[in-house]
């Protein structure tokens, strides 16, 4: 049996994949596929997420029987989609103001799943899609907005980045030092396409993707426009309740996104110039290349 750990990263178009596979997951169990897509698989629930963080370490039995499950079904693979599980984006430890090292809890995380096949004749397989900095950094920052309270600029989120270890080729490193069989794609393939973006996931993880079916929806978790990120560090400054403030962000995420006034969350050309400078030489930049 293979085992497909599809970690994302945030904002490389991971909640597009899993709406995908969530709308297929007969045809892929059917294939001999498993999905387990994020915290929603009904026999494993969030005990994957909570037991890589070391919390629920009573999770190996219940996984030691799933897994025997899949495997006395005759399924060849099980393929997990879940960004989280490689740990908290950026934007989390920009709010915690923490040191700033890419993902510093995969190697935690990695060890604790590690626990979980040991014993079992698996083959693992990482995916892990790149981007830019020069657009993943402005992604994190809006990102971080929505779901943290914080007041700052992207300047001063981009100078926190800057100052930190915030490379893939780094990331990659750490993680083969767990799991040698680790694909990198770049996130930039969406341009060329919907279709051949998935496709290009499928492919690297040598499955058929020729069965599949499209949803009417396609669920994403597209960037909130400029002028909701103004009102979320608006937001952020208030002394509010929890009702309160669960109330005011469902009002902001349902604005419209149109943008009139609002100042620009992009980098200034001389901000870009640095970012490429510092980063030129990165796994998200020469892969593209």
């Amino acid at each position: 049996m293979k085992i497909i750990l599809h970690l994302g990263i945030h904002k490389t178009a991971s909640t597009f994949i899993q709406s995908v596979l969530m709308h297929n997951r007969k045809a892929l169990r059917d294939q001999g596929v498993e999905p387990v897509i994020r915290d929603t698989h009904k026999q494993i629930r969030n005990g994957l997420r909570r037991f890589m963080k070391g919390i629920e370490p009573s999770f190996k039995k219940r996984w030691t029987v799933f897994l025997t499950n899949q495997i006395k079904k005759g399924k060849e693979y099980i393929l997990i989609s879940d960004e989280n599980l490689v740990g908290d984006p950026a934007s989390v430890h920009y709010k915690r103001k923490a040191p700033q090292l890419f993902y510093p809890e995969v190697e935690q995380r990695l060890l604790q799943f590690s626990k979980l096949t040991k014993e079992l004749d698996v083959d693992i397989q990482v995916v892990l899609y790149t981007r830019k900095q020069e657009t993943l950094i402005r992604s994190l920052y809006l990102d971080g907005l929505k779901y943290l309270r914080y007041e700052s600029s992207l300047d001063s989120f981009l100078q926190a980045c800057l100052e930190s270890d915030f490379r893939f080729d780094n990331l990659k490193g750490r993680i083969t030092a767990f799991v040698k069989d680790i694909s990198m794609i770049p996130f930039e393939s969406i341009k060329q396409g919907e279709n051949e973006f998935l496709h290009n996931f499928f492919g690297t993880c040598s499955l058929d993707d020729s069965f599949l079916v499209w949803p009417n929806v396609l669920t994403k978790n597209e960037a909130i426009s400029d002028f909701q990120a103004s009102l979320y560090r608006r937001y952020a400054s208030l002394d509010l309740n929890k009702t309160q403030k669960a109330e005011v962000r469902k009002w902001i995420s349902n604005l419209p996104k149109f943008d009139t006034s609002a100042p620009k969350n992009v980098h200034s050309q001389s901000e870009l110039t640095l970012i490429r400078e510092k980063y030129k030489d990165d796994i998200s930049y020469t892969s593209c290349n």
